[in-house]
């Protein structure tokens, strides 16, 4: 006396008795689909936080870009510079030196609106990588799925109590 039993112990599932193997299959492909999904969100959960205040200094960043770009064109620009410094006296000096303030800041916040941007593009990437990771780790449904025929052994039964019964008829 024998039985057959088909199982996907990754997965702890085992056919029943009247379900057919494909339907089997069926309900493995959908637990290991399930598992998936679940691992996929808490990747995404995982760095949820970090892509949140990446993306608030990259904000941040384009808006001191912007305050800085315009402080830049309210200083009067190279032109107004250049006007200026050919009238001298304090007058010039004072524009050359707002000038050059402003470019300077408008200079720092392009530098800190790459560094920002760069950030943000490695922690996408660093995310999108740990959840195609869980993807590509996953074993395929018919590759995890065992057959086995189980029969008994004399070895394997062991007598631990003797009981008589009998029946009217």
């Amino acid at each position: 006396m024998s039985l057959e039993v088909e199982a996907h112990p990754d997965l702890g599932l085992v056919r029943g008795d009247e379900e057919p193997s494909d339907a089997f299959l069926a309900r493995c492909a959908a637990e290991l689909e399930r598992r998936l999904a679940v691992e996929e969100r808490e990747a995404m959960l995982e760095h949820a936080p970090k892509i949140a205040k990446l993306e608030q200094r990259r904000a941040r960043a384009e808006a001191d870009l912007a305050a800085a770009q315009a402080t830049t064109g309210g200083s009067g620009g190279a032109v107004g510079a250049a006007i200026a410094g050919v009238l001298g006296g304090r007058l010039g000096r004072r524009v050359a030196r707002d000038h050059d303030r402003a470019q300077d800041r408008a200079e720092r916040a392009r530098l800190a609106l790459g560094q920002a941007d760069e950030a943000l593009r490695e922690a996408v990437v660093l995310r999108n990588g740990e959840v195609g990771a869980v993807r590509a780790g996953a074993v395929s449904v018919q590759a995890g799925v065992i057959r086995r025929a189980l029969g008994i052994k004399k070895g394997d039964v062991e007598v631990s109590a003797l009981g008589i019964a009998w029946a009217a008829r």
